[in-house]
Order: structure tokens, then C-alpha cells, then sequence
């Protein structure tokens, strides 16, 4: 089996909704987990190797917060709100054109996820990378 580090997850931080456990939403990645209702087919573990964040504003616009989390899984809690482990520093600012990495591995068991919120909708581009595999 081969294994190599790809992107795992892309997209646009959203606001913070505090709803529901759901992909798109506040869930930037969650390792696969038959159990969720994200679609996934089989059960995967996951390394995280790196995630990068850009503020993508136009120059001059007001900073943007962020705040990232660790999601464990529970399975009594589908589509409901998990306990958060905070990853980055809290309300961690991003000026426009500003871009931050975070570079330390982070592993995930099989439904285990990552959260993200940012205080601007739509202007916080990630990229997460890693690597999955079979458990």
C-alpha cells in the first residue's frame, strides 16, 4: 500500500454557527468514519501534516480572527456539538494577504475532526494536508 501526503480538505472558513457537526460547516475534516453522515464508505485514520490559512481580503480591510479545534469522535453525539480542543492560539488575527502555517503533526482516529470559525465569512482561505489509511 502506497501512501503519500495530499490535500485533504480546502475551502473558506465560515463564521462561527455553533450548530450541528456537520462537513462545510464548522468541519474542515474529519478522518472517514462509516458511522457519520459525511459519506464515507470505510474507515480511515489520518495524519494531519500541515495546515495552511490566507486571509484573502482586499489590502486595508480590518484583520480577521481565527480559531481551529480538535474534534475527538462520539458516537452518542452525531450531528451534535463535541467538546473542542483549541489547536492555534485563541482569536489568532490574520491581516489581509497574511498567511499562517501550522506544521505540527496532528494524528486523527477514524470520526475525529477538525473545527474551524473565523470572525469574517468567506475570507479565510485553509488547505489542510495529510495522509489517510485503512484502520
Amino acid at each position: 500500500m502506497s501512501l503519500e501526503i495530499k490535500a485533504l480538505s480546502t475551502g473558506l472558513l465560515r463564521t462561527s454557527d455553533h450548530v450541528a457537526f456537520r462537513l462545510g460547516e464548522r468541519v474542515l475534516y474529519a478522518a472517514p468514519n462509516a458511522a457519520e453522515p459525511f459519506g464515507a464508505v470505510a474507515n480511515k485514520a489520518a495524519l494531519v501534516t500541515s495546515m495552511r490559512f490566507l486571509n484573502r481580503n482586499a489590502s486595508g480591510a480590518a484583520p480577521v480572527t481565527i480559531n481551529i479545534f480538535f474534534v475527538r469522535y462520539d458516537s452518542t453525539r452525531i450531528l451534535q456539538v463535541r467538546p473542542t480542543i483549541r489547536i492555534l492560539p485563541i482569536n489568532l488575527s490574520l491581516t489581509s494577504g497574511q498567511l499562517m502555517v501550522e506544521d505540527l503533526p496532528l494524528t486523527l482516529e477514524q470520526g475525529d475532526a477538525i473545527l474551524g470559525e473565523a470572525g469574517q465569512a468567506n475570507v479565510i482561505d485553509y488547505v489542510i494536508n495529510g495522509l489517510e489509511r485503512d484502520v
